[in-house]
């Protein structure tokens, strides 16, 4: 018998465990997550082939990596996943047309495992699904904690303006959460979203400084026109209220309703004039 001949009828061993796609489900399925491991190790075709998925209650189609995110795994797992099939994490599941971190950020991911899902593909945070048209920030701030939060801002600020299909931003969407550090988040989320809307406004990105803007006028001899400050009609200067100037006035009157409602309707304003992601 010929070398090839052997190899081609050549027997497992007793200990050698053949696995199949059915295999790897059950154990993501199980958090089983040396065995996941293990399995992609041997057979990292299993990566690539569509599984069927349960997401909230309705059935979908998709890749083992959008069913491994909903069971919160390590970030090692992760890891194994995209090095088996890298494209995955640009794959939407069929019935929301969610990408893996839209999932990951629903179902409590790690900060870890976010982490590699921005590493792999930093684009995707600016992706919204299918159904809802919503950022993975979205799911984050109705679901997350507010460490795991911190990360999808960190990597993408312009998303905490972003509106979805009802017109709800972020923010709207952590006034409804269950989570026990609500008041955090609120909290982190209203500083960080005024900050990026006077940023967006200002034609600027995040808290990189403001670029010099060349005269409009050129000048003759060293002159150069001065410019005219807003007044009003006795000609007074008109003076702009800061962000900063606006929370100090917050702070000192936080029993005052009316003081309250003005804050709420500065907020949506600067929202308002912010331009949405495309």
């Amino acid at each position: 018998m010929s070398d090839e001949d052997a190899i081609l009828h050549e027997t497992p061993n007793k200990g050698q465990i053949s696995s199949s796609i059915d295999d790897l489900i059950d154990y993501i399925e199980k958090a089983d997550w040396e065995n996941v491991k293990d399995c992609l190790k041997d057979n990292p075709k299993f990566a690539r082939q569509e599984v069927p998925l349960e997401l909230e209650g309705s059935s979908s189609q998709g890749y083992p990596l959008h069913l491994a995110v909903s069971k919160n795994p390590p970030s090692r797992v992760i890891l194994s996943f995209l090095q088996a099939f890298l494209n995955a994490i640009k794959i939407r599941e069929e019935r929301w047309g969610r990408l893996p971190i839209h999932i990951a950020c629903r179902c409590h991911a790690s900060v870890d495992v976010l982490k590699v899902l921005i590493a792999a593909h930093q684009e995707s945070l600016r992706i919204t699904d299918k159904v809802y048209s919503r950022l993975p920030l979205h799911y984050a701030c109705q679901f997350a904690s507010p460490e795991e939060i911190s990360v999808i801002v960190n990597a993408e600020r312009r998303a905490l303006v972003f509106k979805d299909a009802d017109g709800k931003t972020p923010m709207d969407l952590a006034l409804t959460s269950n989570h026990p550090k609500q008041d955090v988040i609120i909290k982190n989320l209203e500083e960080r979203t005024l900050q990026v809307a006077d940023a967006i406004i200002q034609g600027r990105k995040g808290n990189a400084p403001k670029p010099r803007r060349k005269s409009s006028a050129a000048s003759v001899d060293g002159y150069r026109p001065e410019r005219k400050s807003a007044r009003d009609r006795k000609g007074k200067r008109l003076s702009r209220k800061s962000s900063s100037e606006f929370k100090k006035d917050v702070e000192n009157s936080k029993t005052s309703d009316d003081v309250y409602l003005e804050k709420q309707r500065y907020l949506r304003d600067r929202i308002r004039k912010t331009k949405r992601i495309t």
